[in-house]
């Protein structure tokens, strides 16, 4: 899997129905790119990072464009990471961002409205110290949006969260009626097997705010919600529980199923994403099971926790999985090892480098000396002049060569031409 760096693309349909995190542990999905008049149809799974970005008139954002259409999907609770994000969209006559109601299933409470959208860290961090975030996607003071149905999150104390539409029906609009909040928001997934979606308990999800951690579950919690049970399909082991917490130490959840029942210990349990850990700094949540079992070091979980087994290749859940494998495994596994990824270039894993086979030095700016061919060949992102060969071969005369939105050094053999307005063919 590939990140492209794409530039500019105007009147853009994109979509994606699954993704997975890159091997490198580092690196974003889109990269310096511009966007207008169009919808980005983001995908249902993992952490899905666009980072130095654009969006422009006319652009849109939907969560989980493709979960639970078949078998696609999983729990549904992407987090949809900004990095240095700019949001242009001057259209307030449509939303900004939508979320999954319509496709809503009440028999088995399907979560296609999950997705999180967040400010990276950084860019979080600075909107909760007070500094204005120019051109950004939320309103001023806000970093993170989910939709409507995580209602435990507008009865915490001081008020972090708040429906859109009670700021304004301009926001509302904005941001599907969905919840906008003043803190970040993370996924938590609850892996189940063997239940079915006519039978299956809920789970209750109870948060102490602000009062540190677990030790503090013996007064009575600031808020709590029922999640309902996730299933793609009918009789797949894609099945579950999802929603958005709050990261951090001074808060603490628990979680417990409505039939009184204890949480299995062999259910898998996820939280946020190590990607996150890497890039941006370990991110911790404080979390117990059934009021008794504390999950993570004495109830204390980090972004990095082991993840063994978990969607490995196309057994989905290796059986291994099951009880040794999460946050809340009782194995007590290290945490995953933290990845350097200053040491990647640009958020992007280059090609081996071997300088001193190039009988000439290489600009080091936009090309590398490359190991095998002995000669300079371009960074991600960088395109060779020869190489441009490629539009003169699509023979675009009324439109823009689909090639060069794909590095300049992809051959394109469907759609080879993007018409100008009024042209098709």
């Amino acid at each position: 899997m590939l990140t492209f760096p794409l530039y500019l693309v105007y009147c853009f349909i994109l979509s994606w129905k699954e993704t997975k995190n890159f091997a490198n542990g580092c690196s974003a999905h889109i990269t310096g790119s511009s966007y207008a008049r169009g919808n980005m149809a983001l995908p249902d799974q993992a952490t899905f990072i666009i980072e130095n970005t654009e969006f422009g008139d006319g652009t849109s954002l939907e969560a989980n464009h493709h979960c639970g259409v078949g078998y696609t999907g999983g729990l549904c609770q992407p987090q949809y990471i900004l990095h240095n994000v700019l949001w242009t969209n001057t259209d307030t006559s449509k939303k900004w961002v939508w979320f999954q109601y319509q496709n809503f299933q009440s028999h088995n409470a399907n979560q296609n409205h999950g997705g999180i959208f967040s400010l990276a860290p950084p860019d979080a961090d600075a909107v909760m110290n007070g500094q204005i975030y120019q051109n950004s996607i939320f309103p001023e003071g806000f970093v993170s949006l989910v939709s409507s149905k995580y209602t435990y999150l507008l009865n915490l104390p001081d008020q972090p969260c708040v429906l859109s539409s009670t700021i304004s029906s301009k926001f509302g609009l904005f941001y599907d009626n969905g919840i906008i909040c003043k803190v970040p928001l993370r996924s938590l997934k609850v892996w189940t097997r063997g239940l079915d979606p006519w039978t299956a308990p809920g789970l209750q999800v109870e948060l102490w705010y602000m009062r540190g951690g677990v030790d503090s579950q013996v007064t009575a919690p600031d808020s709590t919600q029922v999640i309902g049970f996730h299933q793609i399909g009918t009789n797949t082991p894609k099945q579950g529980f999802s929603f958005p917490v709050i990261p951090g130490i001074d808060h603490s959840y628990r979680l417990s199923l409505t039939t009184g029942e204890d949480i299995p210990i062999d259910w898998i349990v996820e939280f946020s994403d190590p990607v996150m850990g890497n890039r941006y700094g370990v991110e911790y949540t404080n979390l117990s099971l059934n009021g008794r079992r504390r999950c993570g070091m004495n109830g204390l979980v980090s972004s990095q926790h082991d993840r063994r087994f978990i969607w490995s290749g196309g057994d989905f859940l290796k059986d291994e999985a099951w009880g040794n494998s999460g946050a809340c495994s009782e194995l007590a596994l290290s945490d995953l090892p933290l990845i350097d990824c200053g040491s990647i270039y640009n958020g992007l894993l280059q090609a081996e480098e071997c300088p001193e086979k190039c009988s000439l030095p290489c600009n080091e700016d936009t090309h590398y000396c490359d190991c095998g061919l002995s000669s300079c060949k371009p960074r991600q992102g960088f395109v060779e002049e020869s190489e441009i060969d490629l539009c003169a071969a699509a023979r675009c005369e009324h439109g823009s060569c689909t090639a060069t939105f794909l590095g300049g050094a992809t051959p394109v053999t469907s759609n080879a031409c993007v018409c100008d307005q009024g042209w098709t063919g």
